[in-house]
């Protein structure tokens, strides 16, 4: 896992699966070893296909700056608990010139537009930047 993402587990999985038949096939069980291959090649054909009716949870990295004012991280908390938006990961560091650098990693609701995030602080005026 790194930055909120998997990396390497299909891999992961392929390497101990190979395991498993080359062993089965070791040991002569031959008709298990067969099996499964037949048996992980097909479930490889049916899901490397891109189901779009599976809905997945969208995230977003979300870097904002404010001016060094005390409740600015609560005010981002409220802000997205009122637009349902879910918090994965939160960290604030302070910049040498009086302001805060907020790096969020968030689930937005399903099918929630990303370009909505800039209009949920364009009215605090103690915000000086904004990326996702």
């Amino acid at each position: 896992v790194r930055k909120q993402a998997i990396n390497g587990l299909t891999t992961a999985a392929g390497v101990w699966t190979t395991a498993g038949v080359g062993m089965a096939i070791g040991a002569k069980l031959y008709f298990i070893g067969v099996s499964a291959t037949v048996i992980v090649l097909l479930v490889q054909i049916i899901l490397r296909h891109n189901f779009k009716w599976m809905p997945l949870p969208e995230s977003e990295q979300i870097d904002i700056e404010f001016d060094k004012i005390a409740d600015s991280i609560a005010f981002i908390q409220k802000k997205f608990a009122s637009n349902n938006i879910e918090i994965i990961n939160l960290s604030a560091d302070k910049n040498g010139n009086d302001s805060i650098h907020v790096e969020l990693f968030v689930k937005l609701p399903q099918g929630y537009d990303p370009t909505r995030l800039m209009d949920l602080f364009k009215d605090n005026p103690h915000v000086k930047s904004i990326e996702y």
